[in-house]
């Protein structure tokens, strides 16, 4: 998505000289653009649904403000900051195992029954706390930028006495590279301190996209190679996703295979979709995720995942979320089975 592309698309505006679907009014392509997650995608939907009227011109000033922040207005002068914000907001989560606990109390292992200590079991509850996000990018190329992102929390469920801290730091380099095709390499960390376990990841990623329209709906296809180290996790994982924005709807779709842990044999599989739509001026969504683990040696048993999350999101105001969430996991091992839901009001940046 060079300069040029993006100066010629906000002067068809001013030259109402480009074309739009019949179907679909400027203003329902800026609402339909609230869905969107990826910003590179709502970048190139409001590029190819320009409008050709004069007075629908927000159109291009969302555009602008979109090409602005991913370094198309650079000069060569050196490097420009061209985005810094944060902010504080409040959280209110019902989490049913907060302290990191065992979900079941027994451990049968060939008729031997291990019966788990009292203070080593899940316990959650309604809890509060104060998140932050912070973003920052420094712009050093047209259509090339560092980006560093940081989120962190903390809950307290005062029936339980239970705190809970998450934070999550991200350091991407994002280039454009020729026409709607990008390559960025991104480091990630994440870790969630409990009471009782500790989970942390590490991980580095390459991956690149490409942009593209069929018929009235735009795509980017994205694909990633990475390698991740975590508390249960060490090796590398490929992955390829799919961003679709059509009429008041956008889409989300993932497939990531991974190494298991050393000494298993085969590939760990995650498989993700989400589906955005405009509900009384109000994005609400939907999401679903599958993953299955390789068979792996559990104290002379074999053990083998199967995960499965359903996901609610309703947009209570501007970039406050609902989320609502249920999860289950059936295991070969009848200890590691659990289930639960997850209510959550969130805060996200624009």
């Amino acid at each position: 998505m060079p300069t040029r592309l993006g100066l010629a698309a906000l002067a068809c505006v001013a030259l109402l000289a480009c074309p739009l679907r019949a179907q679909q009014t400027p203003d329902d392509l800026r609402s339909s653009m609230q869905l969107v997650v990826s910003e590179r995608l709502r970048t190139f939907s409001l590029a190819r649904g320009l409008s050709p009227e004069p007075e629908k011109i927000g159109i291009a000033q969302d555009l602008k403000a979109l090409l602005l922040r991913q370094g198309f207005y650079l000069d060569r002068s050196g490097p420009e900051v061209l985005l810094r914000r944060h902010a504080v907001y409040p959280l209110l989560t019902w989490d049913p195992n907060m302290n990191g606990g065992a979900e079941n109390r027994t451990l049968n292992l060939g008729g031997l029954i291990f019966q788990v200590n009292e203070d080593r079991l899940a316990r959650g509850g309604l809890a509060a706390g104060i998140g932050y996000e912070g973003q920052v990018r420094l712009g050093w190329s047209q259509g090339r930028y560092v980006e560093l992102r940081a989120q962190a929390e903390a809950s307290h469920a005062p029936r339980s006495e239970l705190t809970r801290t998450e934070g999550r730091l991200t350091l991407c380099s994002r280039n454009h590279v020729t026409g709607w095709s990008f390559a960025d390499l991104c480091l990630r960390q994440t870790r969630i301190d409990r009471d009782i376990t500790d989970r942390f990841r590490r991980e580095a990623e390459l991956s690149v996209s490409q942009l593209f329209q069929t018929g009235g709906t735009a795509h980017e296809v994205t694909l990633g190679f990475g390698r991740a180290l975590g508390a249960d996790v060490s090796g590398s994982f490929v992955s390829v996703g799919l961003d679709s924005a059509g009429d008041g709807m956008a889409s989300r779709l993932k497939l990531t295979l991974s190494e298991p842990p050393q000494g298993t044999s085969g590939m760990d599989a995650a498989f993700s979709a989400e589906a955005r739509w405009n509900m009384a001026g109000h994005v609400a969504g939907l999401g679903l995720s599958v993953a299955r683990s390789a068979p792996s040696p559990f104290l002379g048993l074999v053990r083998r995942d199967l995960a499965l999350g359903l996901n609610a999101l309703y947009e209570i105001r501007e970039n406050v979320l609902l989320n609502v969430s249920f999860s289950t996991n059936r295991s070969t091992v009848d200890f590691f089975d659990s289930s639960g839901v997850q209510v959550q009001i969130s805060f996200v940046l624009p």
